[in-house]
């Protein structure tokens, strides 16, 4: 393949397309936990609520009852420190494992408004962990939260609490944000400890939203040839094809998309892009027959339906 020239900036595609000091050492749970597991939060803060030791509820991942136990406290004191934070870290696991976003924000915009109140306290523990949670938070409800949520995650890595996947949400935040420059110097970041199909393709993704081509390709390829997941596999394949699509590179466009119908052949989307391929390579009968294809799949396909009778 011939080297391409880098180009400027685009906002669209044309395709379809942690030394913690001794006096803290009992923290290092905490500071290793994972994202979603079950851990002590904080062996210095008692977790006893009416009786009831809620880092074992936490353990067993028993949001619902720790959620019931810490509102009736917070009812009685609205400024109880172990509710506030057991609370809204239980309500944002819970959310998260929503599978609709009508029963998940509600819980969310909870944990946010108890995590937020937290921090308003003197001298509030685990203070790392809840900018963590909160950075995290405010990802989850959409890209007008991004600014909020890099500021809390870049609190929380500068503060010392840096999880598995911290760089790879600070990188989507950036990215949201349309600051490609940081969402890749994140997602490397992320890359040197946790390789994931995902960050292959948030890395491709940025690279092409750069302008920068070549390195786009390179992470599409490494998503495609690693990945075990096959929706993944095919998106990172659709994506490469619209990245030959927009560089003219019709030869290496028509070879993935002719790979890809073969993996699934009912898909419009293949169809009419290759259409578009076999257009622009002044092939007309096949680009026709394509956008038939299209059309029988999708008989409303506005794209194919233009392309045949406007």
């Amino acid at each position: 393949m011939k080297k391409t020239v880098r180009t400027k900036k685009r906002s669209s595609r044309k395709g379809i397309h942690l030394v913690i000091p001794s006096a803290v050492i009992i923290l290092l749970v905490v500071l290793a936990a994972l994202a979603f597991g079950a851990d002590r939060l904080n062996k210095n803060l008692s977790s006893k609520i009416d009786s009831v030791d809620v880092s074992l509820l936490w353990e067993e991942k028993n949001y619902d009852r720790i959620i019931e136990l810490t509102e009736n406290k917070l009812n009685e004191e609205p400024l109880h420190t172990v509710s506030l934070i057991y609370c809204g870290f239980s309500y944002f696991y819970k959310g998260v494992s929503q599978v609709s976003v009508e029963r998940s924000l509600p819980m969310i915009d909870r944990s946010i408004f108890l995590l937020k109140r937290a921090l308003m306290l003197k001298n509030v523990p685990m203070e790392s962990r809840i900018n963590y949670i909160l950075g995290k938070a405010y990802l989850h409800k959409n890209y007008y939260y991004a600014d909020l949520a890099a500021v809390h995650l870049e609190k929380s890595i500068n503060s010392g609490f840096v999880n598995d996947d911290s760089y790879e949400y600070l990188g989507q935040s950036y990215s949201l944000l349309k600051d490609y420059d940081r969402s890749i110097s994140c997602y490397m970041k992320a890359l040197e400890t946790n390789r994931t199909d995902r960050l292959y393709l948030r890395l491709a993704d940025d690279h092409f939203n750069r302008g920068d081509y070549d390195d786009s390709e390179k992470y599409l390829k490494l998503l495609i040839e690693n990945t075990r997941d096959e929706p993944l596999k095919k998106k990172g394949l659709f994506q490469l094809a619209n990245l030959y699509y927009d560089m003219k590179n019709y030869r290496e466009a028509e070879r993935v998309l002719t790979e890809l119908i073969a993996l699934e052949s009912g898909n419009e989307n293949y169809h009419f892009l290759l259409g578009e391929v076999y257009f622009f390579m002044d092939d007309i009968p096949n680009a026709r027959s394509q956008w038939h294809k299209t059309t029988r799949i999708n008989p409303k396909h506005i794209g194919a339906l233009t392309r045949l009778y406007g």
